[in-house]
């Protein structure tokens, strides 16, 4: 299955890429993920790479970026990444605590998260990234303190510490749907988000846009704030891919890979974006949301079609507004721009109470 996923996906690019090019299009930005782009073998991630470089002009690209899972990370795939272009690697380690691994139904162990940073560290992979997420259900200050110790003692590059929210569809966010787990509340998510925050910092860490943390001297990545279509179209590849091009989304549905195999070069959906329809604004808006300078309401107009003050109305923001105040901040919209800045409250640590 793997290997038709492979021809379906070079099928597309090579399809796209003549026309995009004839658009005037050049990537600055690569990104391989979601999904688990590390389960590739080496032989697959070159073709795939090789495709990419013969189909669109990568002279501009300032950040190639891989996601990966650490049990799925080799020595090989490593240097076939690095040959490809890959110049950050982010790693989903999201905790090293064993039960907290057992209970989101994680493929790795703690040890094997930690190997793998060690590893690509070891191969010449000088931009990683380790995701961890804070506020498990379940989770105390003890549990969440060892899973910060043992990423700072690695040191990777840059750290993210998301706060945990139940993804539908997922082990965990099933198991509190039924009842089988708890939820976790606000305060325990600030609580955890705060504890995350001091301990990175302290260790060395500068907290350059919330949640977003670079070791003291690094330079912070970029794209990030980027990738999903405020500064520019992007195209996704993919099944389950959504792409921004003019004001129209076009998209593959999620869960449907044998259609996409069956056609990788149509599109479930094409459709222009409005206010109350704008599907996915939480998942496109995150990013730019959450860097310095916030989002643009010029930028803004000019990508979806529409003032920002018309999206109030979205459900889709809503939870997103609703999402930050649980990790203590607020969404401040100004005449220029709309972006985060933290609540006056602060619950303290247990240690400080």
């Amino acid at each position: 299955m793997r290997a038709l996923y492979v021809e379906a996906l070079i099928e597309q690019i090579t399809c796209y890429a003549p026309r995009l090019a004839e658009l005037g299009y050049r990537p600055k930005y690569v990104y391989w993920g979601g999904g688990t782009p590390s389960m590739l073998d080496p032989k697959e991630i070159t073709r795939l790479g090789a495709t990419l470089r013969s189909a669109f002009d990568l002279s501009e690209v300032v950040e190639y970026t891989v996601e990966s899972s650490p049990e799925t990370l080799t020595e090989g795939k490593l240097d076939a990444l690095l040959r490809v272009g890959m110049n950050r690697l982010s790693i989903g380690v999201q905790s090293f605590d064993e039960q907290e691994l057992r209970r989101a139904a994680r493929a790795h162990s703690s040890r094997q998260a930690e190997e793998a940073v060690v590893m690509a560290q070891a191969c010449g992979c000088e931009n990683i990234n380790v995701d961890l997420i804070t506020g498990f259900p379940g989770q105390d200050e003890e549990m969440l303190a060892h899973t910060l110790s043992r990423c700072v003692a690695i040191r990777p590059d840059h750290v993210t510490a998301y706060s945990y929210h139940a993804v539908p569809g997922t082990v965990m966010a099933d198991q509190i749907t039924l009842g089988y787990r708890p939820g976790i509340t606000r305060e325990a998510q600030l609580r955890a988000a705060t504890q995350a925050s001091r301990t990175l910092i302290d260790n060395g860490y500068v907290e350059y846009m919330p949640m977003y943390f670079t070791f003291q001297g690094l330079k912070p990545f970029g794209g990030e704030r980027y990738y999903f279509g405020l500064r520019g179209d992007y195209f996704g590849f993919g099944s389950g891919a959504m792409s921004l091009i003019g004001h129209h989304r076009l998209a593959n549905a999620r869960g449907k890979l044998q259609q996409f195999l069956a056609s990788p070069t149509s599109f479930d959906e094409c459709v222009k974006f409005e206010s109350s329809s704008f599907e996915g604004a939480g998942f496109l808006l995150r990013a730019p949301l959450f860097s310095r300078e916030g989002i643009d309401r010029l930028v803004f107009r000019d990508r979806f079609g529409f003032d920002f003050d018309e999206l109030r109305v979205n459900k889709s923001w809503r939870a997103l507004e609703l999402s930050v105040q649980r990790i203590g901040l607020r969404v401040v919209t100004t005449s220029s721009h709309v972006r985060l800045e933290r609540l006056a409250e602060e619950l303290p640590l247990a240690a400080d109470s």
